[in-house]
Formats: structure tokens, sequence, C-alpha cells
């Protein structure tokens, strides 16, 4: 149902669409009282019928406009308007951490322990209220133009004096990353937080997760038993007291870890030789990754030539056909008007595919792929992962993996 233009409350007028989800759909607003440029979130109309997602969605409204704190995102009105259900919150102009990795990734330490601090600040006024985020990751996370942190999404939040609406072993986006070992089994703390906050640390450092796997099974099991991979082995600039602060806030049991995000920030501030990256640090990234995206865009968008001559194949046996010599494989993104040949969206429920991520060339009689510069989370042709900007033959029936997207590749 189109929407924009319409007026919510006789207050919010709908100016466009920025972004959709699976349970809602985003609008950036303005208050015809105000003038306020706002953010309007309404639920699905096939969601609404979904009493569990509606009390899911009424809760965020809930829990969150209590909240008032520079780094948590500011709900300015909740409700429903003719069998609308809606949010409406502050607007924030920047980009969630997740783009900012895919751009930037691996931070240098000081500006990752700087946007790790920002959260934590979050993160102690939702303790204070006895609120449990339960899904802190780098997607739920903007980073303003100002360099302000601010902390979204309570969708799944849990207020420890209410009681919970979620099954237990509930796995945010279907992928659990982020998700602590308790958090698998239903029980959580503020120190469930603390531990997907070390967990996105753990990627701001080294570009990925600590544990990841070909499937959610795969990485559960590995989330409960397995050690993280050292930091300092894979970059040299990991300071023994910076790797135990990781390891603390990825410690298995809810105890072995920092009690409190207010701890956590204290043990930041007591690693010797660190300085967390100040705002204007922050504002300086995120100009970068304005930069580069404007930069980038242009060479995503090209229209493919009438050429036809192969498929990209799912398991399931979906076909995603190779329309071009050129044809450029990502994750649509309507707000930044980026629009690959091949949308792998509906295949990416974690979205850990960069919107500008590979392409896949004609280059005389054979065909090559070639990745994106800057793409954090890897392609791998028949298991081994490829070098970025470096183009490699493929051929029919070559396996392509995508992040955590497997494909095969099919020539007619």
């Amino acid at each position: 149902m189109e929407l924009t233009g319409r007026i919510i409350k006789g207050i919010y007028k709908l100016l466009d669409e920025i972004g959709s989800g699976g349970m809602a759909t985003v609008y950036v607003a303005r208050s015809l009282l105000t003038s306020e440029i706002v953010a309007v979130k309404i639920l699905h109309g096939h969601i609404v019928k979904e009493t569990e997602f509606v009390k899911r969605f009424e809760r965020e409204g809930n829990i969150v406009s209590g909240l008032l704190d520079p780094h948590i995102i500011r709900v300015c009105d909740y409700g429903i308007d003719d069998n609308l259900h809606f949010i409406v919150t502050e607007y924030v102009t920047g980009f969630t951490l997740d783009t900012v990795l895919e751009v930037l990734s691996p931070l240098s330490v000081n500006l990752a322990l700087g946007i790790a601090r920002q959260v934590a600040e979050g993160l102690q006024v939702t303790s204070d209220r006895n609120i449990v985020h339960r899904d802190i990751r780098p997607g739920n996370l903007m980073i303003t133009r100002d360099g302000i942190v601010k902390i979204a999404d309570f969708g799944i939040a849990k207020s420890l004096g209410l009681p919970n609406i979620t099954e237990p072993g509930f796995l945010p986006g279907g992928t659990p990353f982020y998700v602590s070992p308790e958090q698998l089994k239903g029980n959580v703390d503020i120190r469930s937080d603390i531990y997907s906050l070390g967990v996105t640390l753990y990627e701001m450092l080294i570009g990925q997760p600590p544990f990841i796997g070909e499937n959610a099974v795969e990485v559960a099991l590995k989330i409960e038993k397995a050690p993280p991979p050292s930091l300092s082995r894979q970059r040299n600039d990991i300071s023994p007291e910076l790797e135990a602060l990781v390891c603390r806030c990825l410690a298995k049991q809810p105890q072995n870890r920092f009690q409190t995000p207010q701890e956590f920030i204290k043990a930041i501030d007591k690693i010797p030789g660190i300085n967390p990256a100040e705002e204007a640090t922050i504002v300086k990234a995120v100009a970068q990754v304005a930069d580069l995206i404007a930069c980038r865009e242009p060479t995503l968008l090209p229209a493919a030539s009438s050429f036809e001559g192969a498929t990209l194949v799912t398991s399931s046996g979906q076909r995603f056909p190779i329309r071009g010599a050129v044809v450029r494989i990502g994750r649509k993104d309507r707000v930044r008007d980026i629009y690959p040949d091949i949308d792998l969206s509906p295949l990416d429920s974690h979205r850990v595919v960069s919107r500008m991520h590979a392409q896949i060339r004609r280059k005389g009689e054979r065909w090559v792929i070639v990745e994106e510069n800057g793409v954090p989370n890897g392609t791998w042709v028949n298991n081994r992962r490829i070098q970025a900007g470096i183009e490699v033959p493929i051929k029919h029936g070559d396996s392509l993996r995508f992040a955590k997207v497997r494909l095969t590749f099919e020539e007619r």
C-alpha cells in the first residue's frame, strides 16, 4: 500500500519511504505542528494479523519512549491511526555501523573503542531502566554526521519487569553472530548486551565477527563452545590489555564478563596508550564513508547489455540470470539508489552481502569474477577466498559464495 503523502494522527506527513524490513516500513516525515523532520516506522499490514509481532512493535514504543539519552534513538510518539501501527522517532542523518564497516573495515583501535564506548554509555541508560536490548549489532547502531553513536531498533528489547513475549532461543535476523550463549536459551540480562557489544567491537577490529559458519546452527555451536580467535594474531597493534578486554566481553558465562556497561567503560579508559576516538574523529570517518559511497555509486549502476549467457543458481533451484557482459552483484539500497544487476537481498537475511560486492564479467571465451574493493565479508570460488580487485576465472559448476550466500555458476 502506497502511503507517501499520507498524514498520520493528523500530525506526521509521510514524505518518502527510506527503508523496509520484515516487520515494518520506515518513512521520512514532517511534523505539521513543529515542522520537525522525523522518521515514522509503520508495521506491515500482513504483520498486523500476527498478535505476537503487534505486541513486540507496541512494546518497542512503550519501552523506548521513556529513554532520553544522546546515544539512544529518541521516540517522539507511537500508537495506532486508522489501523496503522506506527512509531515516530527522531530522524538521524548518518550511517549504520555496518555501512561504515563495509567501506572502512577494519577500524583503527581508537576509532573502534570510541564507538564501543558510546554504545556502552547508551547501554548504561537501558541497564538503569532494567531494559535489555537483545539485538546489539552494527546494523542497529547509527552514527550521525555529528559523530554521535545511537542505539536503534528496540523491537525485541525486554524489560525485566515485564513478561517475555519472544520464544526461548529467538535469533534476531535469523542469524546468531551477535547472540550471547545464554540468549540462545532465552535467558538474558544486561550482560548479554555486553557480550553482543564485545562481538561488535571484535568485528570493528578484525572485519568479521569471531564466530562464523555456513549456517546458524554451526555459528551457535561455536558461540557455546569455541574460544574466540585471537585478535593479536590477526593484527599487530592489539595490546594484551585490549585483547583481555574483548575476551572478557565474550566470556561464555555471564558472571565472567563485565557486569555493567560502566565497568566496561572504565576498563577502556585504563588501557595504556589508548585514546578512544572523540566525536570529531568519528565525524571524519562518517564523512569519509559518505565520500567513498558517493564516488563508488556511479560505477555500480550502468545498464547491462542485452548479452545473456550464464546463471547463478541456489541449492533450492532459484535462478539469477546473468544478463550482460558485465554484471554487478550485491544488495540493493533504495536510500542510496544502489540497484545491482543481481540483487541477493532475498537470500541475505542478515545483510552481510555488500551493496557493491562483486562483478561477473565475460572476457573473450571465458567468465571471470572480481570482488569490489572494500568488501568486508569476502567472496569465495570453490571455497577459496579471492582477493579484491583480482579477476578469477570461473566455469560451469563452480561454487561461488558472496559472504554467506552460496550459489552455483552455470553456463548456458
